[in-house]
Order: C-alpha cells, then structure tokens, then sequence
C-alpha cells in the first residue's frame, strides 16, 4: 500500500516538530494522544472510537498534583433518550437526528416537549437511578436549544415527591454548539438542592414549565452521587464511570489513560485512622495517639490524623507502634499518605510496613512538609497490621509528630490509585477500553500495518501479563503488546511469532515504547525502545481481526498502568523507522 493511502475518511495531521510520529512521509490512521490530549478522541477522525467501561468510581491525580474522584453516571442510555429507560409523555417527540458532543452523526437525542402533563408540567423524560439514602446527587448535561425561548424545567421527583427543582432559561443557551448545564451555569435557577429518598432513589425529568412546547438537542446525561460534578461518562445500558488522565503526583507531567485491576479497600475509613484500636509499646517506647487535625489533604480536603510517636533508644526493644489489622490471608500491599506534622519533625524517620508475617517488610520514611504516598508489600500469611512506628534502629528518637492520610490494604503485590472509604470497604472496578465493529475497521489494514505504543506501569506481577494492546483475530493468534515476566513468555520472547507479534518486555521495564510492523507474505518485525527484537518470515496473516483491546489480556489481566500514546499505520513502515521511533 502507498504511505499516502489512507483507508476510511480520516484528516491528515500536518507534520508537528519534536514529533517522531508525524514526522515522516508518512500518515497514521489512528493516533490516540492520550496523554497530551487527555481524552479518548482519535487525533485523525477527530472523533472518539473507544468504548469504555467501569462500573464503579475511580481517582486520579489532576495536573495540579490533587486526587479528584471520577463519578459513576447511573443514567442508563446517557445520549440516545429513545431507549425504554427513559419514559416519554403526552406527546413528546424524541428521535436520534442531532450530532452528538464528540461529533457523531445520530447519537444524541432531539426532544420536542408534549402536551401539559397531569402534574402541571411536561415529564418528558424519566430515569431512575440508585444512590445512599439521602445522598445528595448532582446532575449535568449537554444541551444545544432549537427553541429560542422558554424555560425548561429539571426536576427529581420520586412517586410524586420533588426532591430538587431547577428551572434553565433557553434564551441564555446557544443554538450552535452543546454546553454543559451544571448547578452553577448562569441560565440555572435552582429552586432545590438535588437530593436521594430515603431509598436511595433519584431522577432525572426534563419538562416544560409551562405549556409551550420546548426543542432541544440533548446529550450527556449525567446523575452522580455527591455535591461535585465530575468528568461526563458516556453509558449504553450500564452505569459508568470515565476514563481517567493521571498525573506524576510530584512533577505534574501527564501520564496518559490509566488502565487498572479491579481492587478493594480494605481499610474501613481510609482518611480518619483515629479508630485504630491496635498499639504496641516495649521498653522505652511511649503508647501512641492519635487525633484529626486542620490539615490540606492530598484530595484538597482539610482534615487529617496526627499521630503522635515517641521512644527514647534507637532500638527494636524500644519501639512505639500505632497499628490496625486488615485484608485477607493473601498477598496484600499497604499504603498510605504521609507528612511532618510540624517544622521539627521534617527529617525525621519513621517506619511504614505490613506486617502479614517475618521478614517484616519494613519502609524507612523521612518526613517531609509535603505529602508522600508510601507502600509495603506483606508476605500474605495472615491478615495484615498496617503499622505507622518507630520500630528498628533506622528510625528517629524522641518525639515525632506525623500526618496520615488515606490508608489503603489490596490483595496484591503493588499498589494501585486511591480508593476512598468511610465506613466499609470500597472496590473499584477494572477499566476496560476497546475499538470494535466500524470503529475498528475504519482505520485498520488486514495486509499491511505498523502498531507503535507508549507506556508505563504501576508494578509488577510474576503471575499476570500487563497487557497494553492485544488485536482481536477470528479463529488464529493476535498482535500483542505486554510487560510480561519472562516465566510467562514463550521461547524467543520479545520476538515475532509465526502469523503473530508478540512484542514483549522480559527485562525491568517501568515504562517502554514499542513497536511492530507486519506485512502479508514478507513478515513482521519488533522493536522496544529502540532495540531490534526479532522478526519472522513465515506464516502470513490471514485471519481477518474483529477489534482491539487496550490495556488489557482477555478479562483477566489489565495493564496497571498508563498509556501514553497508542498509532497505527495502515502500512508497514521500514525497521530503521520502527528503530527510530521508539528510540
């Protein structure tokens, strides 16, 4: 195939400098800059091609160094209200004619309102969705107004008892392009803060206030548990939360998509640890306390624990130990985030471990006036005693002051993003991205290719494949991308097999740029960071693929970790490129 030939209706990306990827003679069909565009928009179509799913909640660390929350939208079918979750009265009108925020042609829905309703206004949508018992709730959406005038009315209302009103002046909102509606848009008038029954139920009615008939294009629906409002979360039958777009907590760089595992919380009430009911003194060493203080948390918040530790000899025989047990009897990593609670008591040591056993895997911390996230992986014998101490002869005498914050125990050998609790455990599920059916095909070439992708992960696993890409074939093997320990790997990893590629780490990789190129009858060759990996001539590629996966090994093994960049050229570049590219 030409380099100029591009399958599909894409808009070719002018060269940009510094850029290896564009420049060069050549045009990718798909360019996914997820960390730089923090989004899952395709640079080429312009469009979003992924399907994404959690079914849970998720942090993630903004630019700014904070850990913000990813909301769950519980709306069901948050663009196409012509679905049978959502409830259309007297004569409202709904069809999927407008383009929707991301720009796909019927996706989004044009609502004409009804006749007046029985209860003095028009319902024209209904969704029910399931919160905490008396939770505050929050909605948003997208809308794009074909009426010049009227207001329209949203209201929660459950078996005929409002829970929060909000009436929107459509002669403030545009008639050529989507905005987002939100508690504090100047077109709202808020006549009642949003708010679950007694049974957890919420939702969302979208009507006239009076009789005139209202047309708007509608997207983006959104009804979240809590006072904030967060990223939009695109659903199609199930709740969802966002994509999150991570950062280095410390020096603020974008990291890309962050794919995880899912994991659970078991430390009950992750930012007030003063119910810790475990302490251990011996010798010299004082009982610790424990107390909530005024303090700027790493999610922007204002309380955390001070916790007081104190001993007079640097000694095992003299330690004071302020603990709470947790987890299962499985391999288990404890973390938590840490801080000089006063100006003496920055470069100070302390101990940080989870204890599940001997040797204990004990973290030497030295405070500072900032927030530092530190973690300890446990040997899974029993339950584990997470334990902030002056234990061994590495920490400090005397008194010590320290903030905590944010205490986290998971099944598993490394730690993963923030999982907030109060009260009970809390798990988060897994991140699942995939490009099926025309989306996939639009830009893939069943011939000829290259893939190259960019990534980094959280830890490591001797039993889990960290997968970064994986192409779906129909009846045969499959492209792959992957940090995989080398007990995993096949003979010859980080090679190319047969009608296959298998670009795999098998050295201490925490981040990587890999790439491979395939051609029918002629092979395909691999390269990571610059260094040749292995090539084959045998076996063309005759399976025609259905999809890809991101991030992902079948169900099973996420990545744990970020995707920075992932492109696709729908022609075999030459190994020198390949070579130069991820050097």
């Amino acid at each position: 195939m030409s380099p100029t030939t591009i399958p599909g209706n894409f808009v070719l990306q002018s060269p940009a400098a510094n850029d290896p990827l564009l420049d060069l003679n050549t045009q990718p069909s798909l360019d996914l800059q997820f960390a730089t565009s923090k989004t899952l928009d395709d640079r080429v179509s312009g469009q979003n091609l992924i399907t994404f799913s959690r079914s849970t909640t998720g942090t993630y660390v903004d630019s700014a160094g904070v850990i913000r929350r990813n909301g769950l939208n519980e709306v069901l079918y948050s663009s196409d209200v012509t679905q049978n979750t959502w409830t259309k009265r007297g004569t409202t009108s709904v069809q999927l004619i407008a383009t929707d925020i991301f720009g796909n042609a019927n996706s989004a829905t044009r609502v004409s309102t009804g006749q007046l309703g029985a209860e003095g206004f028009f319902e024209t949508i209904y969704n029910t969705s399931r919160f905490a018992s008396n939770a505050n709730v929050s909605p948003s959406f997208y809308i794009k107004t074909i009426s010049t005038t009227g207001t329209l009315s949203l209201q929660n209302a459950v078996n005929g008892t409002l829970f929060g009103n909000w009436s929107i002046d459509l002669s403030q909102l545009s008639t050529t392009s989507y905005e987002r509606i939100t508690v504090d848009h100047p077109a709202v008038t808020v006549n009642g803060a949003f708010v679950a029954d007694s049974s957890g139920r919420a939702g969302v009615f979208f009507g006239s206030v009076d009789a005139t008939v209202l047309t708007f294009d509608i997207d983006g629906i959104q009804l979240e548990e809590g006072s904030e409002v967060t990223t939009y979360s695109p659903t199609s039958g199930v709740a969802s939360g966002a994509p999150r777009f991570d950062h280095d907590p410390a020096t603020g760089e974008s990291l890309g998509l962050l794919i995880e595992e899912s994991r659970t919380n078991y430390v009950t009430t992750s930012t007030d640890l003063t119910g810790w009911t475990q302490s251990a003194i011996l010798g010299d060493g004082v009982s610790p306390t424990a107390q909530n203080v005024t303090s700027t948390t790493p999610d922007g918040g204002s309380t955390a624990t001070e916790i007081t530790l104190e001993r007079s000899t640097a000694d095992i025989s003299n330690y004071s130990i302020y603990r709470e047990q947790f987890g299962p009897t499985t391999v288990c990593t404890g973390s938590v985030y840490l801080k000089a609670a006063r100006p003496q008591d920055v470069g100070k040591v302390i101990n940080f471990y989870l204890n599940q056993g001997d040797p204990l895997p004990i973290v030497n911390v030295t405070l500072t006036d900032a927030w530092q996230r530190v973690s300890s992986v446990g040997l899974g014998t029993f339950p584990g005693f997470l334990s902030i101490a002056l234990y061994d002869s590495t920490a400090s005498t005397g008194e010590v002051k320290v903030l905590a914050w944010g205490a986290q125990v998971e099944e598993g050998s490394f730690p993963t993003s923030y999982i907030p609790t109060s009260g009970s455990t809390v798990t988060r599920a897994a991140d699942n991205a995939d490009i099926t059916g025309s989306n996939f095909s639009r830009w893939y070439e069943q011939s000829e290719g290259t893939y190259y992708a960019q990534a980094s992960k959280l830890g490591t696993n001797p039993s889990v494949q960290q997968t970064i890409l994986r192409t779906e074939l129909l009846n045969t093997r499959y492209p792959e991308f992957s940090f995989r320990p080398a007990s995993e790997s096949p003979a010859g990893a980080a090679a190319v097999y047969g009608s296959y590629l298998n670009v795999t780490s098998t050295v201490a990789l925490d981040s990587a740029k890999f790439a491979a190129a395939y051609e029918d009858g002629v092979g395909a060759t691999s390269v990571i960071n610059g260094i040749y990996q292995g090539s084959s001539t045998v076996d063309p590629i005759v399976s025609t693929r259905s999809s890809i996966v991101i991030g992902r090994y079948y169900s099973a093994y996420h990545l744990n970790g970020h995707i920075a960049r992932l492109t696709y050229y729908p022609y075999r570049l030459p190994d020198a490129t390949l070579q130069e590219i991820t050097s």
